[in-house]
């Protein structure tokens, strides 16, 4: 039903949104910046080859140095750490 009821209405809806944005409604410009902005992000990191699970402290080294340099964010970095302990597991 509420599909029905925004038929032909998506231009104009998007078009407000976008103009409270820009007015100021930072709800609003998160909400839009939420949706258009991907999660996730390709990331290019040269790390250590992990061939075992003796390996994963060096991995994590160079995980965190990547950190350090703002190469990646934190919750990237956090995201990397889950997969190596998993792998090493």
């Amino acid at each position: 039903m509420a599909q029905a009821l925004l038929r032909g209405e998506e231009v104009e809806l998007v078009r407000k949104a976008i103009e409270l944005a820009k007015a100021g409604d930072i709800q609003m410009l998160k909400f839009l910046l939420d949706r258009i902005l991907p999660r996730d992000r390709p990331l290019q990191l040269n790390l250590p080859v992990m061939e075992n699970a003796s390996d994963a402290p060096d991995v994590l080294a160079a995980v965190t140095e990547a950190v350090g340099a703002g190469q990646i964010a934190p919750s990237e970095a956090s995201a990397l750490a889950t997969l190596v302990g998993t792998y090493a597991r």
